[in-house]
């Protein structure tokens, strides 16, 4: 008799294999998908992707990044540009984009003005432009 009597075991176990916490039985070897899943340490998180220089400014601007050296502290350690982060908030603050245009081939006053939510006759008197009708490819305009 071939029955262990100290066990009670009636009928021998059958042989298992364990490979990377998958159990089967002998002479099957399991299929393994991921390798990665096999990994002794636990995989990095994938970096959450960054946001727009933009999006970042108006949550700036609602208060989420902190206060002065605190706010550069936080921006920096998650991978912003400071003084850009702080551009777009200026631009933000003022109600529109930059305080300056650089004039591109076939712009008019009025176009700039328009697009720039001001007007000709603003534009001409912050310039020192003398005829309206006249404005250079290059030439830097301030907005406001």
């Amino acid at each position: 008799d071939h029955f262990n009597s100290a066990v009670g075991s009636a009928a021998p176990q059958p042989t298992v294999i364990r490979i990377a916490g998958i159990v089967a039985p002998a002479g099957v070897l399991p299929v393994i998908k991921n390798y990665k899943s096999m990994a002794t340490e636990p995989e990095e998180p994938a970096a959450p992707a960054k946001k727009s220089i933009a999006e970042v400014a108006r949550e700036v601007k609602a208060g989420k990044w902190g206060n002065g050296a605190d706010r550069k502290q936080r921006l920096e350690a998650a991978g912003y540009n400071y003084a850009e982060v702080q551009a777009a908030v200026n631009a933000l603050m003022n109600g529109y984009g930059s305080a300056t245009y650089t004039v591109k081939r076939g712009d008019t006053l009025s176009e700039i003005a328009s697009k720039h939510n001001t007007t000709v006759a603003a534009l001409a008197k912050l310039n020192n432009i003398k005829n309206v009708n006249v404005i250079n490819v290059g030439q830097v305009l301030k907005l406001r």
